[in-house]
């Protein structure tokens, strides 16, 4: 028994003498993966055109380069000037650029900033169009870890109006901020659960195949401990 916990502490926290760490990296990624998620379910608000998150690329602890590739060094004018509209056109690019991603990085995504050429976003109901149909946008919201799912002003209007009592002016309804999280908030253990589970699985799979190695000559053993691991496994995720 003790050495069964000595290792399957040390495949756990990646410790010891241990060389194999696939276990503990699988279990990072599955934490890696609820925090992802988790971040996605956070609050966001399409205000005409924008889609702004609750949560800043800092918040997020992520960095998403969105900038297009440095412009080739122009050439030298030439005597009729022609090279310098081209030199200002390339300019002008990489400050848009700068500033699109300044933006992303503090939550804010201009929808038509990041869908194809031609394709026009004339408001706030084409933009909500394009966060759903658009392969382009949403590679770049899920690789900005931005929320799935958001709300236009005019649905938290709605909220609040639905909300309002004897507040003071300019102050907003408790009740309405209560609704509005719990919108997000009902994803949260959800993911959570999903979590738990696939973690609880992969440690009776990587316990469950230690203990049948380590007690192989103890049948008896190896039936009693495997019960006792399976039965505290399921009491945790309960």
């Amino acid at each position: 028994l003790w050495t069964a916990s000595t290792q399957l502490e040390q495949q756990i926290y990646a410790t010891g003498q241990i060389n194999d760490k696939r276990f503990f990296k699988r279990i990072m990624l599955l934490f890696k993966t609820y925090s992802e998620r988790a971040i996605r379910s956070t609050p966001a608000f399409l205000v005409s055109r924008t889609l702004i998150s609750a949560l800043s690329n800092v918040d997020k602890g992520v960095h998403v380069d969105t900038a297009a590739p440095a412009p080739a060094s122009p050439s030298p004018p030439s005597s009729s000037g022609g090279a310098a509209p081209v030199a200002s056109s390339a300019a002008e690019a990489a400050a848009a650029d700068k500033e699109k991603q300044r933006l992303l990085e503090e939550g804010e995504l201009n929808v038509t900033d990041f869908i194809t050429s031609g394709e026009v976003v004339a408001g706030e109901q084409e933009a909500a169009e394009a966060l759903q149909e658009n392969e382009k946008l949403k590679r770049t919201l899920q690789q900005a870890l931005f929320p799935v799912r958001h709300m236009t002003l005019e649905q938290v209007r709605v909220m609040r109006e639905r909300h309002s009592g004897r507040e003071l002016p300019g102050f907003s309804p408790y009740s309405a901020v209560e609704e509005l999280i719990k919108e997000f908030k009902g994803q949260w253990s959800a993911h959570a659960r999903e979590c738990l589970e696939e973690v609880a699985e992969a440690t009776q799979a990587q316990a469950g195949g230690l203990v049948m190695r380590i007690f192989e000559r103890f049948p008896k053993a190896q039936r009693a401990v495997g019960m006792a691991l399976t039965d505290f496994i399921e009491d945790l995720t309960t």
